[in-house]
């Protein structure tokens, strides 16, 4: 996936999280990306172990598309190398 400026990749994962579909959110991301806690525990590193944590977030009971946007300007970085 290409996209030319950090807003498209941000609003491409928004847009596939609200959608719940995983393989486009996925696809957002590096085949080797990593998560971490705010306190710097490492969560999951790469897709397969991303997978499963997005899938759960979007089974949960409570998950409005949408909603998200405020939590994700605040705990999410995007580093372009």
């Amino acid at each position: 996936m290409s996209h030319s400026s950090p807003l498209e990749v941000v609003q491409a994962q928004l847009d596939a999280y609200n959608a719940k579909d995983i393989e486009a959110l996925l696809a957002t991301y590096s085949p080797n990306a990593a998560q971490y806690a705010t306190g710097g525990e490492l969560l999951a590193q790469g897709h397969e172990q991303m997978r499963p944590r997005f899938l759960a977030r979007f089974a949960e009971p409570n998950f409005t598309p949408g909603c998200c946007l405020v939590r994700w300007q605040a705990t999410w970085s995007l580093t372009l190398s």
